[in-house]
């Protein structure tokens, strides 16, 4: 097993009517005039909730202001535009209301307030932080994972229509508090198949790593797939059901809270990919995941079939050819692809407005200098790269 820190400092408050405590929850950390924040997609924070918020404030004694324009890829203007408002109304706590991108530019604003006139110098790996605004979160989507994390980002548009992704990990502007009810969660095909693409590929990335035996870490990554599965499942039989949300939005906590999945097992070349693919295209993560999960897992199974296979046989109820753990590798792979391309994800490079001579933009785009491995037995380099991105042209 790994050596691992673990520091979680994050209160999570799950369940029915949760957000009704938002106000008590603010005041407690402090906060008495408040920006809240989120998505400018009416359809992830319906108007309801935000009233919800909003009495919950009031009934608090806490003052608030409000900025409904966080959307996917956030642009720099957005997190100007929520530093110069927490400036101009005394705010002293963020509270943000959506999805992942919500919470990404209420970390990012929180970081920047402090420093207005330099906010891309923010985003430097060296820049130190002395203060930031604390910040609390309402999920409403089902993959409320990365919510808890000190993950923050923003996008620069560039002159030859790419984007220049900047983005971050600061443990200083992880959530107080995060609110997770699963009846204020949208509810849609697209909303919902992105979720549970986004908690597989954290947790099928981190199962293949390099790494010694694990017993107890992969029984828990075993059991999140295959929660993902019969839930999904047994949504289609019962759309909407609140205990099968439930169970999605919690493997979506779990997925980034086992202790041994520390900084030593994140993948920083698929992340670094994934970052490639929002410049080049503007599309979100999940969809981005579509296209180099499968690749990826390919191009890990052909050198180290058995984990795969191994998932395969335990979270989805593969049969495990022992002679042969290839074939199961293959099936395991077979079944997310079919996943992937009947729930209408992007899973070619036109999907996503590209074409396959997109390949070589991607290598120009891609930062590879972490250098390191890709999986096990290939290199993160350009030669690795291409051979992912060519698995892609291939299905």
């Amino acid at each position: 097993m790994n050596d691992f820190s673990i520091l979680e400092s994050t209160n999570i408050q799950f369940g029915r009517g949760k957000e009704l405590e938002a106000g008590k929850l603010v005041k407690f950390y402090g906060g008495s005039k408040v920006l809240i924040l989120y998505n400018e997609n009416s359809s992830l924070v319906s108007e309801s909730l935000l009233d919800k918020v909003r009495r919950s404030l009031d009934l608090s004694g806490v003052e608030f202001v409000e900025l409904g324009n966080a959307k996917k890829n956030q642009r720099m203007n957005v997190i100007e535009e929520g530093v110069a408002a927490c400036i101009k109304g005394g705010v002293d706590f963020i509270l943000a209301v959506g999805d992942g991108y919500c919470f990404s530019a209420a970390k990012s604003i929180s970081a920047c307030v402090f420093h207005p006139t330099i906010i891309r110098e923010v985003f430097a790996e060296d820049f130190y932080f002395e203060e930031v605004l604390p910040v609390g979160c309402i999920v409403t989507v089902p993959d409320g994972g990365l919510v808890n994390s000190g993950y923050m980002s923003m996008v620069i548009p560039k002159t030859d229509g790419t984007l220049e992704v900047l983005s971050k990990n600061c443990n200083m502007v992880k959530p107080k508090f995060t609110i997770l009810n699963p009846e204020v969660v949208n509810t849609s095909h697209k909303v919902l198949i992105s979720s549970i693409i986004n908690i597989s590929s954290r947790v099928l990335e981190r199962y293949l790593s390099p790494s010694p035996a694990e017993v107890l870490t992969d029984r828990f990554y075993e059991s999140i797939i295959a929660t993902l599965v019969n839930m999904w499942q047994r949504l289609q039989e019962i759309p909407n059901d609140y205990e099968s949300y439930a169970n999605i939005m919690w493997a979506g906590i779990m997925a980034n809270a086992i202790p041994s999945i520390s900084d030593n097992k994140e993948n920083k070349a698929l992340e670094r990919i994934r970052l490639g693919f929002t410049s080049l295209y503007d599309c979100t993560r999940a969809e981005a995941l579509s296209l180099i999960l499968p690749a990826y897992l390919e191009m890990s199974s052909s050198n180290a079939p058995l984990r795969l296979a191994q998932i395969g046989n335990r979270a989805l109820g593969l049969q495990f050819a022992f002679q042969h753990p290839e074939n199961t590798a293959t099936q395991t792979l077979i079944k997310l692809r079919r996943f992937i391309k009947k729930s209408g994800m992007p899973h070619t490079f036109e999907d996503l407005g590209g074409s396959c001579t997109d390949i070589q933009k991607l290598l120009d785009i891609i930062d590879m200098s972490c250098g390191g491995d890709l999986c096990k037995g290939v290199k993160f380099d350009r030669n690795g790269v291409e051979i992912l991105l060519s698995l892609i042209l291939l299905h």
